[in-house]
Parts: structure tokens; sequence; C-alpha cells
């Protein structure tokens, strides 16, 4: 792993510093997936850069190299759920019928 990020790393800070600021929505597709490898201090991290697939394919992408990224801050990280990958979507998990009965709500909401 050492000799990985000491073969392909670049400094990650410039990258990440300000992200918050720049960061607008999940939906314009301004997200980049990672995986972080190791946390270095209480706020930085190294992290494995991986394609985004809304963007054109990067030279590393396209040359399987990895792009990975040390003194990458914690602002810059965003966990996001996948769709449908969520605890809720879980196998087993509990789940109980509200069971609201019918008579509650008025006729006119009820017919569609």
């Amino acid at each position: 792993d050492e000799l990985l990020i000491e073969t392909y790393a670049d400094d990650g800070e410039s990258l990440s510093k300000g992200y918050a600021e720049r960061y607008q929505f999940h939906k314009d597709h301004s997200i980049w997936p990672c995986q972080i490898l190791k946390k270095e201090s209480d706020d930085t991290y190294t992290v494995r850069i991986l394609q985004n697939e809304y963007e054109d394919e990067q030279n590393w992408d396209a040359n399987r190299a990895p792009r990975l990224l040390t003194n990458y801050s914690q602002e810059g990280i965003r966990f996001i759920v996948n769709p449908y990958k969520s605890d809720q979507h879980l196998e087993g998990v509990f789940r109980y019928p509200l069971g609201i009965p019918d008579e509650i709500f008025p006729e006119q909401w009820k017919k569609t």
C-alpha cells in the first residue's frame, strides 16, 4: 500500500479545500466517488478517486492507474447513500404496518 501511495499519490490539499462552498447539489454530478484508504490526521485522509460516470474518462482511469490523493481534507468528503442501499432496504429489517383505519379520512380524499 505504501509503495502505491509513494508511486501514484499527489497532494490533495488544494483540491479539497473550499469544497463546502463549491458543492451545490448532488444532482449536479459534481461529486467524484472515492474510497478512504487511511486517516492521516483528525481532518485529512488518503483517498482513491474513482471515475465519475457523468464525466469523460480520465487518463488515469483509461490507463488503469489509481488516482490517489494524500492530505485530502475532510471537508471535501461527503457520505451519500446509494439508491436502495440504505438500512431500510436490508433484508429482515423490522417493519410494522401502521394500520391507519380508512374511516378517519374524508370520503373526497379516498376518491381517485
